[in-house]
């Protein structure tokens, strides 16, 4: 697993919509999707309630 440093993964939380999900992915790496080419919502993760799920679980890092 790729470490991340965690104020990057919390600036990236706060400071904007699109990388929330961007965050929440680089961070939890077994989800096996690579958001850093600017996918906004991948694929796998476009069934209902995904995204707030993701919204959520980023919100929470920021602590």
């Amino acid at each position: 697993m790729e470490h991340v440093p965690l104020m990057v993964l919390v600036h990236k939380c706060v400071t904007g919509g699109k990388l929330v999900l961007s965050c929440h992915l680089r961070y939890h790496r077994q989800t096996h999707v690579d958001v850093v080419k600017g996918e906004e919502e991948p694929p796998s993760l476009t069934t209902p309630g995904s995204r707030r799920k993701l919204i959520h679980n980023c919100s929470s890092l920021d602590y």
